[in-house]
This record gives structure tokens, sequence and C-alpha cells, in this order.
């Protein structure tokens, strides 16, 4: 490997992917790597810095590292290497709890789960320049904290957290069942997503998934005011759970400034990270009216929803009536409170389901575009369309 590396360096090479076989056999960079400095793209895999080398990788704007145990100083020692970074993605990392970004040439950071399931883990972002941040897939116990990222404009919050007992299972550690445990693991997340509102309160567009709205309902349920957002584009993905509904619902009230709403709904299996404590919180949704629980509010700049359904999962047997009423009763607030809304785009992006052989999500969103038809709105100029 070393020789062919010397090879391509002496070759002038700009773009360089090294990837060894697995964790049990780990590449360690020769130090001719490290000075390669006509690099612009690069991409590691279970491969090993040496941290007593240092970079200079000085015309390097993209990188990828993936399966990588990354300390501190790797993270200060390939940052202060690399003056034009522009992208960087870390993708199954541990090691490091600090990541700091000066540049104002580093704009996209992408977080691809954790790969340390230890308890008590936390990593600190601070990027006063990031415009671009993707934090997805499981994250164990990992607190990621958003300490500084005051020009972000796009956030994609699409990770899940696991529960503290399914992590002392995978430790093989004792499991603890004292209740208070579990809350108060889960009332640290609850503080850390809060934060993340106030922090992405300027950003234009956010993304989140199920895990992320839930904790948010939770707050609501428990008296806790949410952050007003500026946001333009909200992207909610939500899985078939009937109480992220009112998670969403409450998301949108803090965003009195979206523009475009996008629904995505995948009708997978129960989030078996969501802690169970927590699921027991939620169950008082189930009777709540979804009008009623929302007060009056206006959505004075939205202009187009999309809800779509995506999913690999028969939707016959995994939709059921309350999900149904709940999406309904949503879809209807929000003809009822968008003041300037042109279109309410509903799509099914499956024609066939290779389980029940029939169009499940054709059956399952078509009607609710035809009760929508003669629902009130707020917008005379608005439309409904429903599409395949």
């Amino acid at each position: 490997m070393d020789r062919w590396l010397s090879f391509a360096i002496e070759k002038k090479v700009e773009n360089l992917k090294i990837q060894s076989v697995s964790i049990e056999e780990v590449y360690a960079l020769p130090e001719c790597l490290y000075t390669c400095s006509l690099l612009i793209t690069l991409v590691l895999g279970f491969c090993s810095f040496d941290a007593n080398v240092a970079v200079a990788w000085k015309s390097l704007k993209s990188i990828k590292l993936k399966w990588m145990v990354l300390s501190n100083d790797h993270i200060v020692n390939l940052l202060s290497g690399c003056p034009v970074l522009e992208t960087m993605e870390l993708s199954r990392f541990k090691g490091f709890s600090r990541l700091e970004i000066r540049s104002s040439k580093l704009k996209r950071l992408n977080l691809i789960a954790y790969n340390d399931d230890e308890l008590d883990r936390s990593l600190e972002i601070v990027a006063p320049y990031l415009q671009h941040l993707e934090i997805c897939e499981s994250l164990y116990g990992l607190k990621c904290k958003l300490v500084d990222v005051s020009s972000l404009v796009n956030a994609k919050l699409t990770f899940e957290i696991t529960c503290i007992k399914d992590i002392q299972y995978l430790l093989d550690e004792e499991i603890d069942d004292d209740e208070d445990s579990c809350r108060g693991y889960l009332q640290g997340f609850m503080i850390l997503v809060w934060d993340y509102l106030q922090k992405l309160s300027s950003a234009s567009k956010i993304t989140v998934r199920t895990w992320f709205i839930e904790v948010l309902c939770m707050l609501q349920f428990k008296g806790v005011g949410i952050p007003e957002l500026k946001c333009k584009y909200l992207t909610l993905k939500l899985n078939k759970k009937e109480l992220s509904v009112f998670g969403a619902a409450g998301l949108l009230r803090a965003s009195p400034h979206v523009e475009c709403l996008n629904i995505d709904i995948r009708a997978m299996h129960p989030d078996a990270t969501f802690c169970c404590f927590g699921l027991q919180d939620l169950v008082k949704g189930n009777n709540i009216n979804l009008q009623r629980w929302i007060s009056i509010f206006v959505l004075p700049n939205l202009k187009n929803v999309k809800i779509a359904v995506s999913s690999r999962i028969c939707l016959i047997n995994h939709l059921n009536w309350s999900y149904a009423k709940n999406l309904f009763e949503l879809s209807e607030l929000l003809l009822k409170n968008a003041l300037v809304l042109e279109k309410f785009v509903i799509i099914s992006k499956r024609r066939r389901c290779e389980k029940c052989s029939m169009n499940c999500a054709y059956k399952y969103l078509f009607p609710l575009a035809e009760k929508l038809l003669g629902s009130p709105r707020l917008s005379t100029n608005s439309v409904i369309i429903f599409r395949e």
C-alpha cells in the first residue's frame, strides 16, 4: 500500500481514496501523505493518523473520514493543516470531544453516526462560520452540543439517541430498572433539543425527524415554550407514530416565517431507540384534540405544503385510524391557518406495494385529499393537489 501511495503522490494525485478492510486492519498513513500539497479531495476509511506528524494539505477542499478513532489533537492538527477546506464529513466516528472550526472557508459539516456506545459522552461544536450542518443516524448516548453555529443557514438534525437501558444491554452491563435514572437520562436530551432550537433560531432551512419531534412534543406537554424560529423551509421526516404529529404542530406554531413545509412520512417499524419511559409520557397525547391543544395561531408566510409517503412497509398493516385522524387534523390546521397558501400537495411515491400487491399508499392518501377538499381554508387562492 505504501509503495502504491508513493507512486500516486509522485504523479501529483489530486483525488484520493484509501480504505482498509476493517477495524482489525487499520492502515497507518505514511509520512509522505501528510505533505501531499496537491490533494483536493480525500476519503479515508479504517485508517489512523500520527498526531506527531503535521498535516500540510494546502489545497484540500473536501475530506471524508470513515470508521476512524480521532483524538482532539488529531482534529486540531487536521484543521490547522487544511487552510482552504470547505467540506468535512465524519462517519462512524469516535474519540474526540471538541470540534472547533475557526476557518471561514469551511462551510459544510456532516456527522454520520457515532461509533462509541459508552455512556456520558459529549461533543462540543464551535463553528461560527459554518453554514451547513447535518447530524444523522444513531449517536447512541452522545450529547452533541452546538456551542457556536451563529452563521448556520441549513441544519439537518435527523439523528437518533439510544435508550440508556439499551446501551447497558449492549455493554453487557447490569440494567438499571430505576425509572428515575431513565428519566434523568432523557431529561438531559430534552434540554439539548431545546438548546438546539435556540441555536438554530436564525437558520433558514431546518430538517428534523421523529426522535427530535417526539422530544419536542414532550417538552410542550411539560409546559416548556419553544423558541421562535426564522426558518423559511421546514422538513419533517416522520414515521407512522401518531404522537409525532403533535410535536410537528407545536414546531409549526414556533415557525411563523416558514414558506415551504415538507412532511415525509415513512411507515417504519416502531423506533426501538426511543426511551420506553419517554413513550409512556407521550401516551397522554392519544386523546388530545389537536385543534384545541394548539392555541389559535396564523402562518402568515406559508405558501407550499407537501405531504409524501415513501415506505417499503405495507401501509395497510402500519397505519392506524388514530394516526390518520391526527394527520387529517394537522392538514386541516394548516389549511385554516395559512394566510397565503398556494399549493397543498399530497404525493404517493410508490405505485405498487410488494407485500399486499396493491397501491396501499394511494388507498390511504387519496381519501385524505378528498376529505381536505371540503375543509375550510384561510387562503382563497389555495389548491389541493394529489400526485403519484
